[in-house]
Order: C-alpha cells, then structure tokens, then sequence
C-alpha cells in the first residue's frame, strides 16, 4: 500500500503543463481539518447558488452578484436568533 502512495506522489503533475515544478511538496504536510460546519451553513449556500445563476445567465455582472450574496447573507445572519 505505502510503495502504491509513493508511486501516486512521484506522479503528481508529470502530465501538467509545468512537469519540472516540486509537485511532491503538495503532499509534503497534512492538509488542514474541514471546518466546522455551523447552523446557517445550508441557507447561505442557497444564497450562492441562485446568485451564482444569475451570474452564470448573464444577468447581473460580477460584482454585482457578488454584492447580492453578501448583503444578502449578512441580512440572513443578522437575522439570526442569538444563543
């Protein structure tokens, strides 16, 4: 198993288009925990989605979409109950 995960990170990046680059330093630390997930997690990810298909349509430009999903999720948070 460990000669396969060392096969896997000698490989990493020989068919990018920057081969001579230190792949292996990818895979040289740990990659960090996920975070915790929290409470509005699943309604600010519903706020993305429908401005990110308006940007996707064409219907509002970049920053303006942007704008929306963070004024719209701080209002969301804002309305939160605090414990």
């Amino acid at each position: 198993m460990a000669s396969r995960a060392k096969e896997v990170r000698e490989t990493l990046g020989s068919e990018s288009p920057f081969p001579s680059k230190n792949w292996q330093a990818v895979t040289y630390y740990p990659f960090a925990p996920l975070a915790a997930t929290t409470n509005v997690d699943s309604k600010a990810r519903s706020i993305y989605e429908k401005h990110l298909n308006a940007l996707l349509a064409g219907t509002v430009d970049l920053n303006t979409g942007l704008r929306m999903m963070a004024e719209e999720t701080q209002k969301m948070i804002d309305e939160q109950p605090n414990p």
